[in-house]
């Protein structure tokens, strides 16, 4: 098994704006709210869209925190892990 290669601290994500058909924006799986181009849209813990921001980012099981795609949430310690 390989060990850990990168870590770094969780991305906390920002609310998600209501749609406003903006170019390039990135629609929410509710399609009532949009984060910007090259973010990603994740639940928040209360339902609602918050919006991460790096594209193809891994929302993390807190429903508050996000990582970039490739890693992996440690919630309890709040980073980002990436194994090789």
């Amino acid at each position: 098994s390989s060990g850990l290669v990168q870590k770094m601290i969780t991305l906390v994500k920002s609310p998600a704006r209501p749609v406003s058909k903006s170019s390039g924006a990135v629609l929410c799986p509710d399609k009532k709210h949009e984060c910007a181009n090259g973010s990603t849209c994740c639940k928040l813990h209360s339902g609602l869209y918050g919006c991460c921001p790096v594209s193809h980012a891994v929302c993390c099981s807190d429903d508050k925190h996000c990582c970039p795609g490739g890693y992996t949430c440690d919630v309890e310690k709040g980073t980002c892990d990436r194994y090789g």
